[in-house]
Protein backbone atom coordinates (compact mmCIF):
# COMPACT_ATOMS: atom_id res chain seq x y z
CA UNK A 1 0.00 0.00 0.00
CA UNK A 2 2.67 2.46 1.06
CA UNK A 3 4.63 2.09 -2.14
CA UNK A 4 1.29 2.83 -4.34
CA UNK A 5 0.67 6.07 -2.20
CA UNK A 6 4.53 6.73 -2.82
CA UNK A 7 3.83 6.39 -6.71
CA UNK A 8 0.66 8.33 -6.85
CA UNK A 9 2.12 11.25 -4.98
CA UNK A 10 5.74 11.21 -7.25
CA UNK A 11 3.49 10.98 -10.63
CA UNK A 12 1.28 14.26 -8.98
CA UNK A 13 4.52 16.56 -8.06
CA UNK A 14 5.89 15.35 -12.03
CA UNK A 15 2.26 16.68 -13.31
CA UNK A 16 2.15 19.32 -11.41
CA UNK A 17 6.00 20.30 -11.34
CA UNK A 18 5.87 21.04 -7.37
CA UNK A 19 5.91 19.19 -4.29
CA UNK A 20 4.24 19.38 -0.71
CA UNK A 21 5.97 21.77 1.57
CA UNK A 22 7.45 19.46 4.15
CA UNK A 23 9.83 18.01 1.13
CA UNK A 24 11.20 21.51 0.40
CA UNK A 25 12.20 22.48 4.06
CA UNK A 26 15.45 20.71 5.63
CA UNK A 27 17.09 21.91 9.16
CA UNK A 28 20.77 22.37 9.29
CA UNK A 29 22.45 21.24 12.09
CA UNK A 30 25.92 22.80 12.57
CA UNK A 31 29.13 20.35 13.28
CA UNK A 32 32.63 21.79 14.97
CA UNK A 33 35.11 21.02 12.58
CA UNK A 34 37.91 20.51 15.71
CA UNK A 35 37.17 20.09 19.56
CA UNK A 36 39.74 23.14 19.82
CA UNK A 37 38.52 25.80 17.02
CA UNK A 38 36.85 29.11 18.68
CA UNK A 39 33.33 28.11 18.61
CA UNK A 40 32.42 32.18 17.95
CA UNK A 41 34.20 31.72 13.99
CA UNK A 42 31.53 30.44 11.69
CA UNK A 43 34.19 29.54 9.63
CA UNK A 44 35.06 26.49 12.21
CA UNK A 45 31.65 24.41 11.75
CA UNK A 46 30.16 22.95 8.74
CA UNK A 47 26.45 22.21 8.28
CA UNK A 48 24.64 19.02 8.22
CA UNK A 49 21.63 19.17 6.88
CA UNK A 50 18.04 17.00 7.50
CA UNK A 51 15.80 17.07 5.08
CA UNK A 52 12.86 15.20 3.94
CA UNK A 53 12.97 11.33 3.28
CA UNK A 54 10.35 11.62 0.68
CA UNK A 55 12.92 13.86 -0.74
CA UNK A 56 15.62 11.39 -0.99
CA UNK A 57 13.59 8.31 -2.43
CA UNK A 58 12.69 10.55 -5.33
CA UNK A 59 16.26 11.61 -5.41
CA UNK A 60 17.26 7.74 -5.83
CA UNK A 61 14.39 7.09 -8.22
CA UNK A 62 15.74 9.94 -10.59
CA UNK A 63 19.09 8.37 -10.21
CA UNK A 64 17.34 5.20 -11.78
CA UNK A 65 15.59 7.05 -14.34
CA UNK A 66 18.36 9.30 -15.54
CA UNK A 67 21.35 8.10 -14.57
CA UNK A 68 22.73 7.48 -18.52
CA UNK A 69 21.87 11.52 -19.00
CA UNK A 70 24.02 12.55 -15.69
CA UNK A 71 26.93 11.11 -16.66
CA UNK A 72 30.58 12.80 -16.30
CA UNK A 73 33.76 12.60 -17.92
CA UNK A 74 36.29 9.75 -16.75
CA UNK A 75 38.79 12.23 -15.58
CA UNK A 76 36.08 13.13 -12.87
CA UNK A 77 36.86 11.40 -9.83
CA UNK A 78 34.29 12.46 -7.04
CA UNK A 79 31.17 10.73 -6.36
CA UNK A 80 31.74 7.85 -8.56
CA UNK A 81 31.30 4.17 -7.59
CA UNK A 82 34.88 2.62 -8.25
CA UNK A 83 36.54 6.13 -8.06
CA UNK A 84 37.92 7.88 -5.60
CA UNK A 85 40.26 11.43 -4.69
CA UNK A 86 43.42 8.83 -4.47
CA UNK A 87 42.56 7.29 -7.99
CA UNK A 88 42.79 11.31 -8.84
CA UNK A 89 46.01 11.61 -6.77
CA UNK A 90 47.82 8.72 -8.48
CA UNK A 91 46.86 9.83 -11.65
CA UNK A 92 48.04 13.38 -11.06
CA UNK A 93 51.18 11.71 -9.38
CA UNK A 94 52.04 9.22 -12.45
CA UNK A 95 51.41 12.06 -15.02
CA UNK A 96 54.08 14.42 -13.79
CA UNK A 97 56.42 11.99 -12.70
CA UNK A 98 56.25 10.80 -16.69
CA UNK A 99 56.87 14.13 -18.15
CA UNK A 100 59.45 15.21 -15.49
CA UNK A 101 61.28 11.52 -16.62
CA UNK A 102 61.14 13.17 -20.22
CA UNK A 103 62.80 16.47 -19.18
CA UNK A 104 59.53 18.43 -19.21
CA UNK A 105 58.67 21.11 -17.28
CA UNK A 106 55.48 21.22 -14.80
CA UNK A 107 52.76 23.28 -14.69
CA UNK A 108 49.90 22.98 -12.80
CA UNK A 109 46.49 25.51 -11.63
CA UNK A 110 44.97 24.20 -8.79
CA UNK A 111 40.98 25.49 -7.74
CA UNK A 112 39.90 25.79 -4.51
CA UNK A 113 36.48 25.24 -4.80
CA UNK A 114 35.71 26.24 -1.06
CA UNK A 115 31.85 26.25 -0.70
CA UNK A 116 31.73 25.39 -4.22
CA UNK A 117 28.02 23.76 -3.43
CA UNK A 118 26.17 26.62 -2.15
CA UNK A 119 27.70 28.63 -5.12
CA UNK A 120 25.84 26.57 -7.60
CA UNK A 121 23.76 29.48 -10.37
CA UNK A 122 19.94 27.46 -10.57
CA UNK A 123 19.63 29.10 -14.08
CA UNK A 124 23.33 27.95 -15.64
CA UNK A 125 22.36 24.39 -13.85
CA UNK A 126 18.84 23.73 -15.30
CA UNK A 127 20.41 24.90 -18.24
CA UNK A 128 23.44 21.62 -18.59
CA UNK A 129 20.67 19.58 -17.79
CA UNK A 130 17.94 20.05 -20.12
CA UNK A 131 21.18 20.10 -22.81
CA UNK A 132 21.45 16.62 -21.19
CA UNK A 133 17.94 15.82 -22.45
CA UNK A 134 16.73 15.04 -18.72
CA UNK A 135 12.97 14.87 -18.92
CA UNK A 136 11.72 18.21 -19.21
CA UNK A 137 9.04 17.15 -16.24
CA UNK A 138 12.10 15.79 -13.83
CA UNK A 139 13.94 19.45 -14.71
CA UNK A 140 10.48 21.67 -14.20
CA UNK A 141 9.97 19.58 -10.34
CA UNK A 142 13.09 19.93 -9.50
CA UNK A 143 13.76 23.46 -10.58
CA UNK A 144 10.63 23.80 -8.64
CA UNK A 145 11.86 21.86 -5.78
CA UNK A 146 15.30 24.00 -5.62
CA UNK A 147 13.51 27.86 -6.02
CA UNK A 148 10.93 27.18 -3.02
CA UNK A 149 13.42 25.21 -0.83
CA UNK A 150 13.68 26.76 2.42
CA UNK A 151 16.03 26.16 5.76
CA UNK A 152 16.23 26.67 8.96
CA UNK A 153 19.65 26.02 11.65
CA UNK A 154 19.13 24.18 14.61
CA UNK A 155 21.38 25.28 17.36
CA UNK A 156 21.67 23.57 21.14
CA UNK A 157 17.60 23.36 21.06
CA UNK A 158 16.56 26.41 19.47
CA UNK A 159 15.59 26.60 15.73
CA UNK A 160 15.49 29.70 13.98
CA UNK A 161 13.48 31.56 11.87
CA UNK A 162 13.06 29.83 8.01
CA UNK A 163 14.71 31.49 5.57
CA UNK A 164 14.75 31.23 1.37
CA UNK A 165 17.43 29.16 -0.12
CA UNK A 166 18.84 31.20 -3.68
CA UNK A 167 21.20 29.14 -4.90
CA UNK A 168 23.62 26.51 -4.59
CA UNK A 169 22.88 22.05 -4.91
CA UNK A 170 20.26 20.76 -2.34
CA UNK A 171 21.83 20.28 1.04
CA UNK A 172 21.22 16.91 2.50
CA UNK A 173 19.80 15.44 -1.79
CA UNK A 174 21.26 12.36 -2.43
CA UNK A 175 21.43 13.93 -5.97
CA UNK A 176 23.51 16.98 -5.11
CA UNK A 177 26.61 15.53 -5.32
CA UNK A 178 25.87 14.39 -8.69
CA UNK A 179 24.21 17.63 -9.82
CA UNK A 180 27.47 19.48 -9.05
CA UNK A 181 29.53 16.82 -10.86
CA UNK A 182 27.41 17.51 -14.12
CA UNK A 183 27.74 21.48 -13.44
CA UNK A 184 31.60 21.18 -12.83
CA UNK A 185 31.76 18.77 -16.01
CA UNK A 186 32.57 21.62 -18.29
CA UNK A 187 35.42 22.65 -16.74
CA UNK A 188 37.17 19.67 -18.34
CA UNK A 189 36.21 19.40 -21.61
Amino acid sequence: IFYGHLSLLFSAMLSHGCSPDGMLLGTMVPLPKGRFNDSSNSNNFRALTISSLLGKILDNIILNIESDNLLTNDLQFSFKSGSSTTMCTTMIRETISYFVNKGSNIYGIVLDATKAFDRINYCKLFRILLERNINPLICRLLLNMYTNQKLRVKWANELSVVFSVTNGVKQGGVISPLLFCVYMDGLIK
